[in-house]
């Protein structure tokens, strides 16, 4: 680990002129960036060899000071930092240039915000997606540390939520100032979040106690993979962080740096969900198609819809929206349409859904008129492509091999008959049900039937409805 000067440089991002960055060191800048609404500026540490043209992503060091460096981003108020912490560190020039874990070289990402008072869950939310839309960031390897107050974030931020504790391979709170919470524990502990908690036996400010129940919690059963480590220096003072963040302290011959950097996070593609196949006839040329998109660590920054194949080119009215309408379905057929969504590191994931046209059906000659009023709705009118199993009468899949699932959502009670129909209008199969609920699920079967064009009737009571059904 070859130690390395660091020039200490205050910019702003106006009209920024970046020295040239020199092989015996590093920089650290000023940027006088107002992230969130309590920090006007931050501390910038950037690895050896990251402004070069390469693409490399590098791990993130996010550091929150203790209430005795709040201040409004002045160069005055900015050295106030300097004091304590991986800033002091490397403003004394020994902070290494890489640290080698498991026979790979790496080199961190610093970013410390400064705070006019104390920031919010959601502040460091924001900072941290601050710097993964700004810095060439390795969202596997995203570390959050913190003393006193910062400490205390530390702890808050990341058992709040398991998305928070998720975005992280890491937390380093030191003296964490925050009153300890068994909830907050366990939700670390099922996120098996890599915790190294520090602090002073005798901390006259923070009493050591907020450390270990914290961890006791961490680490109760069922316990996490790893567990919370905890280090109490024997010591007296509220200074738990000058031992801490030193590179020569270590434990199981890992400093914390190198602990960090043992632990990292699997980047996963977002999760797409989708709407199930739709079934529209003729005249009915519009459906609407419905996606979402989530991610473990970091955010979606986009989603798109798009026209993959079908009979006539649809339309998407809005393709930017997870919900949207497509239209100009105009000729019998299957249409699909693919949703894809890309999060903040890249990762692009997509899922199709069909839209199957059916033709308009003529009714049989000389069919009764109770069949055709039984299967006129199912002749001349789609379901509700938005929302398929809120409907009265709703089938899937349809098309269908042979099984199917028949959903019905009535306030009707008793005896329920089902009726399939052939297009020339002979009764094909039946099935007599029992219903008991509002909301009645029941897979049937066309098993017998060969391939083609059925329409389902259903009656309970006075209520009846129908659907066209399609083998294959």
């Amino acid at each position: 680990m070859r130690k390395s000067y660091i020039h200490l440089i205050a910019v702003s991002l106006l009209g920024l002129s970046m020295a040239p960055l020199i092989s015996s060191g590093q920089y650290l800048y000023i940027r006088s960036v107002s992230i969130v609404y309590d920090s006007k500026a931050y501390w910038e540490y950037l690895p050896v060899g990251y402004n070069s043209n390469d693409s490399s992503k590098y791990p993130l060091m996010i550091y929150i000071h203790g209430a005795g460096d709040y201040g409004y981003g002045t160069p005055t108020d900015m050295k106030l930092i300097l004091r304590s912490g991986p800033p002091r560190v490397m403003s004394l020039g020994e902070f290494p240039d890489s640290f080698t874990v498991n026979g790979k070289s790496f080199g961190f990402i610093v970013i410390t915000p400064q705070f006019y008072q104390q920031p919010s869950v959601s502040d460091i939310d924001s900072v941290i997606d601050f710097c993964i839309t700004t810095y060439r960031v390795d969202l596997s390897r995203i570390y959050l540390t913190g003393l006193s107050m910062g400490g205390g974030m530390t702890w808050d931020y990341a058992g709040t939520q398991a998305a928070n504790a998720n975005r992280l391979a890491g937390i380093v709170p030191v003296a964490g100032d925050i009153f300890p919470d068994s909830l907050r524990g366990r939700t670390m502990a099922a996120s098996n979040l890599p915790v190294w908690a520090t602090h002073n036996s005798g901390d006259p400010e923070v009493p050591v106690q907020y450390s270990i129940q914290q961890v006791t919690w961490i680490n109760d059963a069922p316990s996490p993979n790893p567990l919370a480590l905890l280090t109490i220096f024997d010591t007296t003072g509220h200074d738990a962080w000058t031992e801490t963040y030193s590179p020569t302290f270590t434990v199981n011959n890992l400093n914390v740096y190198e602990w960090m950097l043992s632990h990292s996070r699997a980047e996963s593609p977002p999760v797409i969900g989708i709407g199930r196949t739709q079934y529209i006839t003729l005249p009915d040329t519009t459906a609407a198609v419905s996606g979402s998109a989530s991610v473990s660590s970091g955010t979606i920054i986009s989603h798109v819809w798009t026209f993959v194949s079908g009979p006539k080119i649809a339309v998407i009215s809005n393709p930017t929206y997870n919900i949207t309408n497509v239209s100009g379905m105009t000729a019998a057929g299957i249409y699909v349409f693919k949703f894809s969504a890309t999060d903040n590191g890249g990762l692009t994931t997509s899922a199709t859904t069909d839209i199957i046209v059916a033709g308009i059906p003529v009714l049989p000659a000389g069919a009764d008129s109770t069949f055709a009023s039984a299967i006129a709705p199912a002749l001349f009118t789609s379901p509700d492509s938005n929302s398929l199993f809120h409907q009265a009468l709703s089938l899937y899949p349809n098309p269908t091999s042979g099984t199917f699932e028949f959903h019905v959502n009535n306030a009707m009670i008793g005896r329920m008959k089902v009726d399939i129909f052939s297009q020339t209008g002979s009764l094909v199969k039946e099935f007599v049900l029992t219903k008991t609920t509002i909301e009645m699920d029941v897979p049937l079967s066309l098993d017998g039937l060969t391939p083609g064009d059925y329409i389902l009737v259903a009656t309970v009571g006075n209520w009846r409805q129908s659907r066209k059904l399609l083998k294959f």
